[in-house]
C-alpha cells in the first residue's frame, strides 16, 4: 500500500508541476514557485487566488490584471 501512496504523490507533484510550468510559472530551489509577475506560490495563495492546479485558474487569469513595478 505504501508503494501507491507514494506513485500518487509523484502523479500529483507532477500534475503542479505540469500546471504550473504551463502557465508560464518559474521553480526556484531557494523560494520555490512562483507567479510570472515573481509572486510566491504561498503570497498568492495568501491573496485567495487559485494556483494553476486548481478549478477556475483559467477563468480567474482572464481576469487577472499582473502587478506592475
Amino acid at each position: 500500500m505504501t508503494g501507491s501512496i507514494y506513485a500518487a504523490y509523484r502523479e500529483l507533484a507532477a500534475h503542479i508541476d505540469e500546471s504550473r510550468t504551463a502557465a508560464g510559472w518559474e521553480f526556484d530551489p531557494d523560494y520555490g514557485w512562483a507567479s510570472p509577475d515573481c509572486i510566491t506560490a504561498s503570497d498568492w495563495e495568501d491573496e485567495g487566488y487559485p494556483l494553476p492546479e486548481e478549478p477556475g485558474f483559467a477563468e480567474f487569469m482572464a481576469t487577472y490584471q499582473p502587478v506592475r513595478a
